[in-house]
């Protein structure tokens, strides 16, 4: 008899404690951003709080978003406004938080074009995932300056686009982001301009959020890991330089003077609640694509309310 309470009592305990296993699909390639995730995943800060995290490569946001809509992920990474265009169309999702609060795409020009005024007959480069958003929000910035969208040259770009603003392949640049492109710029001596979106009447949308599956969206993980990315923020934060160094160890890649630079300069922009919710900013940016269109078509499948998101 004692040998079976015995038994119940280290089954009971083995189970109380074991680590939750937990997929979360990055982008393609390890860059500065994902630096609290991989900081956390290998300082142990994870475990730590009982989660077993398991990082997946993904070729972008559209990628990640399949892989959770099919469970074969549990979280993604992607930005809100693309968050959104999944969800109208019926992709089961759920946002559970948020890594960077604020946009980082600009529309960056070569310093000798002048203004967005001067981009008629130009070359403009874009590298997207969503490519009705993207060009929704470019036809709606050169319409400002009495520009048609077939009086400029548009060019996708699946890699490259900042090299190709540096060399003068292209004029100006949509979806480059700051600090990665302006540091870039930097490092490489090339003068650029630099717009907001905001500039031209685009609300502020977070840049990076987390999403789960419906399914998912109460599930004890995501408590779990908001509480252990903010760990790893505060950590990171007291010592930046060391903390960077040890992420070097673990990614060779990742060490070299741009990726730093960026690094520092990402630091303030991270989300240091990551549970945080904008509602009145989110509703904004879900009114601007509810009545977003790109060549004379709504942008969204069908409306969703904020609660949908």
């Amino acid at each position: 008899m004692l040998l079976k309470i015995l038994c119940s009592l280290v089954l009971f305990i083995s189970t109380a404690y074991a680590e939750i296993p937990v997929k979360i699909s990055l982008g393609y390639h390890i860059d500065p951003c994902q630096a609290p995730i991989l900081y956390a995943l290998h300082k142990g800060i994870f475990k730590r709080n009982g989660l077993d995290l398991e990082v997946m490569t993904a070729s972008g946001g559209e990628e990640a978003s399949r892989a959770v809509s099919m469970k074969k992920a549990d979280i993604g990474i992607t930005k809100l406004a693309n968050h959104i265009i999944r969800i109208s169309k019926g992709m089961p999702l759920k946002r559970s938080g948020t890594l960077v609060p604020q946009t980082l795409e600009i529309l960056m020009i070569r310093q000798e074009i002048g203004d967005v005024k001067n981009l008629k007959d130009k070359r403009i480069g874009y590298s997207t995932s969503n490519p009705a958003f993207t060009m929704s929000i470019i036809e709606k910035v050169l319409l400002s300056q009495d520009i048609k969208l077939h009086e400029v040259t548009l060019i996708a770009f699946q890699s490259g686009l900042a090299r190709a603003l540096a060399t003068g392949a292209i004029d100006a640049a949509f979806t480059v982001t700051n600090p990665y492109e302006t540091i870039f710029m930097q490092e490489y001596k090339v003068d650029t301009i630099t717009y907001r979106y905001q500039d031209f009447g685009i609300p502020e949308f977070p840049q990076f959020i987390f999403f789960v599956h419906q399914d998912n969206k109460d599930a004890p993980f995501i408590p779990l890991f908001h509480t252990s990315l903010q760990e790893a923020l505060l950590e990171i934060k007291k010592s930046p330089r060391e903390a960077w160094q040890f992420l070097c160890d673990k990614y060779p890649e990742l060490d070299n003077k741009l990726n730093y630079r960026v690094f520092l300069s990402l630091l303030p922009l991270f989300e240091e609640t990551p549970a945080m919710f904008d509602i009145e900013g989110t509703q904004k940016l879900l009114d601007f694509i509810s009545i977003a269109t790109f060549e004379g078509e709504k942008i969204l499948q069908k409306d969703i309310s904020i609660d949908a998101l």
